[in-house]
């Protein structure tokens, strides 16, 4: 009889010595979730940093090539529009 007494009392001091080791893990898997969580959310706010910089500068890139094509446009209509000089 002592014998399954000590076994149950033992049997429960693993099970709670188990149960407390699983608690301190999960505690600390939340809180790697959590840093996780964080850096991720300061990735991606970098990365909206950075596209919000190069659409700025594709914007600009793409007013200057505009800017050239129309100078373009203009030397063309002007090279092409020339009236004919007269044959002598």
């Amino acid at each position: 009889m002592m014998d399954a007494n000590i076994f149950q009392i033992v049997a429960v001091l693993a099970l709670l010595g188990f149960m407390w080791t699983l608690h301190r893990e999960v505690s600390n898997l939340h809180k790697d979730v959590g840093n996780f969580r964080k850096d991720v959310g300061k990735d991606i706010a970098d990365v909206r940093k950075d596209m919000a910089d190069l659409r700025q500068e594709f914007g600009r890139d793409t007013a200057d090539l505009r800017e050239r094509m129309a100078r373009m446009e203009g030397l063309l209509e002007g090279f092409v529009a020339r009236p004919q000089e007269s044959q002598p």
